[in-house]
């Protein structure tokens, strides 16, 4: 497609000067008489006019004449335009535009990465700015001698938070001078502001040795000696107000409160650690016994099955030589050898079968205590003996061995109806309580349980009655019957 060029048309005869001029003059002439002058002056409206609208035209005419010749380029270009896109055939033009994509792709990454970069930038601004002011804020606190030691209950679930928040309320106690109290008219050489001055000298020096044994009872709690920390806390205090008396500085109720609380804290972390870990020894020490149980269980019915498998050799072989009566008893023999072996084995697939047992130590606990378990052992009073190691003084009672399809549930319950009488109320595979065989038995009758085949209530405690007799012998101090004498009196039994 090519541009038209534009033909000039002619140019209108009332526009040619000479004829014009001419024209006027005979228009001049025509006028010499009178009666002509109206139709002159109209012949010389018209021309007059003509020529105006004719100059008009023209001008239009040459307008219109650019505006095509413009529009006569533009065509050109977009030709030009056409004919180099059309000569890339169809795999070029392809590339070119995979080639313009991929471009816009790796612009925006790298767009993408300076604004990474940015936000970088910025995050680590903040908290460069968050460390100056906690450098700040630690820098004012550290002269009272308080310092980001690492407390045993700060890695808590369950306290970590609590902690936190008692440490900033602390921090904010000693940067807003609550933490303690001074005089505010004490003078030194009869000047106020000196004495204030030197009040408060004292008062950051004391405060710092407050501060520093309340970090020393934190980092040596141990779980069940809150009371021995608490108590060491409260005489540091008082420590603080006798040597300030004659400046009446104090420790604020406030603050000692909240470093007391921070203790707590950390002893209750730690008495949750030390019930985790007795709960973690007692369930290894049931894995165990488990384990035995199920060795004694194979031995025995290897054993049984060893004389099941005698007795039916036996008698196979009497019926070969024609012993009737003979073969008779062994048969007998050998239904009573199946009979426990199948007992043996209905036993060890019930897993929640075993036996109950009621022991005391007089010698060790007093009168008053007992210990109520669960065995799965074949011999139950294996178990018994192994309570009665070298952790005790003395070797337990047996008061009764009650054999339960359900050993987990009858031992359940038995710690249900004496749960207001457990000497552990922290670690509760502590099973000793506070109570007698003769009530143990009562409680079982209540129960209804048909497996008791025999109750003792009564003590025998052999190794501490011949210590007592020996003691009596030697002429050795003698010892309180009741070692618990006192804790059972404080509980009202």
């Amino acid at each position: 497609m090519t541009g038209v060029p534009a033909v000039a048309p002619k140019r209108p005869l009332i526009l040619n000067n000479a004829l014009f001029i001419l024209t006027l003059i005979a228009l001049a002439a025509a006028c010499v008489s009178l009666v002509g002058i109206p139709f002159v002056l109209a012949a010389l409206f018209y021309l007059l006019k003509s020529r105006t609208e004719a100059l008009q035209l023209v001008a239009s005419r040459d307008q219109a004449n650019e505006q095509v010749h413009q529009a006569s380029i533009q065509v050109q270009e977009l030709e030009a335009i056409v004919e180099q896109v059309g000569a890339m055939d169809i795999i070029e033009r392809q590339k070119f535009i995979e080639h313009l994509d991929s471009e816009i792709s790796s612009r925006r990454g790298q767009v993408r990465h300076v604004e990474a970069e940015i936000n970088a930038a910025q995050s680590q601004a903040t908290q460069l700015r968050v460390q100056v002011l906690d450098l700040q804020a630690s820098s004012e606190v550290n002269d009272y001698g308080l310092y980001n030691f690492e407390n045993p209950a700060q890695d808590s679930v369950r306290l970590g938070e609590q902690l936190k928040e008692v440490q900033t309320r602390i921090k904010d106690a000693v940067r807003d001078k609550r933490a303690a109290n001074g005089s505010q008219n004490f003078t030194l050489d009869g000047s106020i502001p000196r004495g204030r001055k030197m009040v408060g000298d004292m008062t950051k020096l004391l405060l710092r040795a407050f501060n520093a044994e309340a970090e020393n009872c934190i980092k040596t709690v141990k779980a069940g000696r809150l009371t021995t920390a608490e108590t060491r806390l409260d005489k540091s205090a008082e420590a603080v107000e006798r040597l300030g008396k004659s400046m009446s500085i104090t420790i604020s109720r406030e603050y000692l409160d909240l470093r007391k609380y921070e203790l707590q804290l950390t002893h209750q972390h730690l008495a949750a650690l030390r019930t985790a870990k007795e709960e973690e020894r007692a369930e290894r020490e049931r894995q165990r016994d488990d384990e035995r149980a199920q060795k004694e269980f194979e031995a025995a019915k290897a054993k049984q099955m060893k004389e099941v498998n005698h007795f039916q050799a036996a008698l196979e072989q009497l019926r070969a030589a024609g012993d009737f009566e003979g073969a008779a008893a062994v048969e007998a023999q050998l239904v009573s050898a199946q009979e426990l072996l199948d007992d043996i084995r209905e036993r060890m697939t019930q897993t929640r079968a075993g036996h109950v047992y009621v022991i005391s130590n007089v010698g060790a606990f007093g009168r008053g205590m007992v210990k109520i378990g669960m065995t799965r052992r074949m011999t139950p009073e294996d178990r018994v003996r192994e309570l009665g190691d070298a952790s005790v003084p003395f070797l337990f009672d047996q008061h009764a061995m009650i054999f339960s399809p359900d050993a987990f549930g009858l031992e359940a319950a038995l710690h249900q109806h004496f749960a207001d009488r457990r000497v552990n109320l922290v670690n509760l595979r502590r099973e000793y309580f506070y109570a007698t065989p003769a009530e143990v038995k009562h409680a079982l009758g209540q129960m209804g349980d048909a497996h008791i085949l025999e109750f003792h209530e009564e003590w025998t405690a052999p190794e501490f009655t011949q210590s007592k007799v020996l003691r009596e012998e030697h002429g050795l101090p003698l010892v309180p019957e009741h070692a618990s004498a006192s804790l059972m009196e404080s509980v009202g039994l």
